[in-house]
């Protein structure tokens, strides 16, 4: 008999273990729902392979297949999957399989909860930063002229089917960018977590499988405590506010910033900035910047650019009175929420740390 570990969370299960197994009970529960997936070429191709014994009627499912990447989490792939969904005829009896990394599981969240007023759905997280943190927690969105998460609502899923083995298909890149909200969780709510996470890299497979579970149980407590992210909830944007308006601002280059990338340099202008306002100490200031710059690579970014990064944060969804919110350390495992810097004192922190002049 497998060994599964089950959280509560708010109106779901977040359940680790053999996402085939898991599902296959599941649809034993359920035995009259139908099941559509939606899934990138990436996911199909290397998971869809691991689930679809898990019951007779997976072998006939559906699949809706769309193109990866964070480009095309807009409305206007929504639009071309509930057609496809209408085509189908689906019903609200019916159950859709997310099964994807962070963008997958983002807009197939979001159509689901839309589509006739909520069908029910379910979370296969592929990627470790789904896994730890874009699958949990039943926020669901997708992006509006390249603001991320502009669009979205709170909708809680049936399920959520934690597996670590699809990590195993995963490559170093994407391994790199689920690692920086690993850090994450540990900066911002656990110090002891944090020098766990320390003791190796997002190369270590093993390692990384085992900071899954802690990671996944940091912010469910949270979630709980605070399901619509209106307090300690926020603890959760460290990095955010600065890595959102980065990601925008490289996600029409020949190289996109992918998502755990800029959340990473993001914790560290953000940790320069809470330092810099008495916030953040230098010790934690320190250990975030060693750390993250150790393992992620700063891209070309002028100093011409940087006015262009703050009116991106100026679109931010969680910005309070005309203000751009943050979230700033204190130490290692501490932090506090609702924060604000001035446009010039955000200028400095990012032209100290992200500037290709910043040496200068």
């Amino acid at each position: 008999m497998e060994e599964r570990l089950v959280l509560t969370s708010v109106g779901h299960d977040v359940v680790f273990g053999n996402a085939q197994l898991i599902l296959a009970e599941y649809f034993q529960r359920h035995p009259d729902k139908r099941p559509i997936v939606i899934a990138d070429e990436n996911t199909f191709k290397y998971c869809w392979p691991k689930i679809i014994r898990a019951d007779s009627k997976l072998n006939s499912a559906d699949i809706i297949q769309l193109d990866s990447g964070e480009e095309n989490k807009n409305i206007e792939v929504c639009i071309q999957v509930w057609n496809r969904l209408k085509e189908l005829r689906v019903s609200r009896n019916d159950v859709i399989i997310n099964l994807g990394g962070g963008v997958i599981t983002d807009l197939g969240g979001f159509i689901a909860s839309t589509f006739k007023r909520g069908v029910s759905f379910i979370q296969v997280p592929t990627s470790l930063l789904a896994m730890v943190d874009a699958s949990i927690g039943g926020k669901v969105g997708v992006d509006l002229a390249g603001l991320k998460n502009l669009i979205g609502n709170f909708a809680t899923p049936d399920l959520v089917v934690v597996d670590v083995d699809f990590l195993d298909s995963l490559p170093d890149i994407q391994l790199k960018c689920g690692f920086a909200e690993v850090l994450k969780h540990g900066a911002a709510l656990d110090r002891d977590y944090w020098n766990q996470t320390i003791k190796s890299t997002f190369g270590d497979l093993p390692h990384v499988k085992s900071l899954v579970q802690r990671s996944v149980e940091l912010k469910n407590q949270l979630v709980l405590a605070d399901f619509e992210d209106r307090n300690d909830r926020k603890k959760l944007n460290f990095g955010h506010t600065v890595g959102h308006a980065l990601e925008t601002h490289f996600i029409s280059s020949k190289v996109p910033l992918l998502h755990g990338e800029a959340v990473a340099l993001g914790m560290v202008v953000e940790a320069d900035l809470g330092y810099c306002l008495g916030v953040t100490s230098e010790n934690c200031y320190n250990h975030v910047e060693n750390m993250v710059l150790g393992s992620y690579t700063i891209p070309d970014i002028e100093p011409m650019e940087l006015q262009a990064i703050v009116k991106n944060m100026k679109n931010d969804k969680k910005n309070r009175n005309g203000q751009i919110n943050f979230t700033f350390l204190q130490e290692i495992g501490s932090c506090l929420i609702d924060q604000t810097a001035s446009e010039e004192q955000i200028l400095d922190s990012l032209k100290k740390c992200l500037s290709m002049d910043r040496k200068s």
